[in-house]
């Protein structure tokens, strides 16, 4: 379909179109394949490096980070350079770009590893919000910000680490596991896209568990997780969202040593 190493598929909320990154040595560029025309459209072509393409819940948008271009010059395995980003917004009917938060240019504001680093959601009012992983301050937390540009705010407390994340199907709650309050373990929390207080899903005082890789339900109602202790290897659980004085269900107990 089109030249360089292509990856990072997503596509349209419709079905009719395909975001992707087609990389190409020093810099990569978001392309939109329109399934019905068989052509595509690239986004905001550059030198720079584009990546982790999302689409608004309408399919008129597009978000995706960009980052500076890099030349042909190796870098060594171990070695420490500032990987600066920025997260630009495509609007698809207008052609218009517009970059609506960018980072710092240290060490620890680099761009995180991760597919999740970019997601789009919605707020409590049902505006647009962008979701994004940050190291800024020396931890990896999950921020928010209008998509429309404005001030980023934390989500995840300080002196914690986010580990795998996951949204709502109405896309306002992300519920994410972290070793907030129990350093040594992951748990799952969740806390509304415009902030507030996170709120314990499956911490326990005293418990050795972890709980990580949340799922929610197509239906919102149930979440799916792996749980593993000191006595059981990771196996998957289905707790209750609304519900949540009913107790867990263990998939495929069977399975499980006794």
């Amino acid at each position: 379909i089109a030249r360089g190493n292509n990856d990072s598929a997503e596509w349209s909320p419709d079905g009719k179109q395909v975001a992707f990154v087609s990389r190409r040595n020093t810099h990569s560029l978001i392309g939109v394949y329109d399934i019905a025309t068989k052509t595509i459209r690239w986004i905001a072509p550059s030198i720079e490096r584009d990546a982790y393409p999302r689409w608004s819940p309408d399919g008129k948008r597009l978000a995706f980070i960009r980052q500076p271009a890099r030349s042909q010059r190796q870098r060594a395995t171990m070695e420490d350079t500032p990987d600066p980003w920025a997260i630009l917004i495509a609007d698809l009917t207008t052609g218009q770009v517009k970059e609506v938060w960018h980072s710092g240019k240290n060490l620890r504001d680099s761009l995180p590893r991760s597919e999740d680093v970019l997601q789009w959601g919605k707020g409590a009012n049902n505006e647009d919000r962008l979701v994004f992983i940050s190291e800024m301050d020396g931890w990896r937390r999950l921020y928010s910000l209008p998509a429309s540009g404005g001030e980023a705010i934390a989500l995840t407390p300080t002196a914690s680490e986010v580990e795998h994340i996951t949204l709502s199907p109405d896309k306002k709650t992300i519920y994410f596991s972290s070793n907030y309050q129990d350093i040594d373990r992951r748990h799952l929390w969740a806390i509304a896209l415009t902030g507030g207080q996170a709120q314990s899903i499956t911490a326990q005082s005293g418990s050795e568990a972890i709980e990580l890789s949340p799922a929610v339900t197509g239906d919102g109602t149930m979440l799916a997780y792996f749980h593993a202790s000191p006595q059981y290897p990771a196996a998957v659980r289905v707790s209750p969202l609304k519900e949540s004085d009913k107790p867990f269900r263990a998939v495929a107990a069977e399975t499980l040593p006794k």
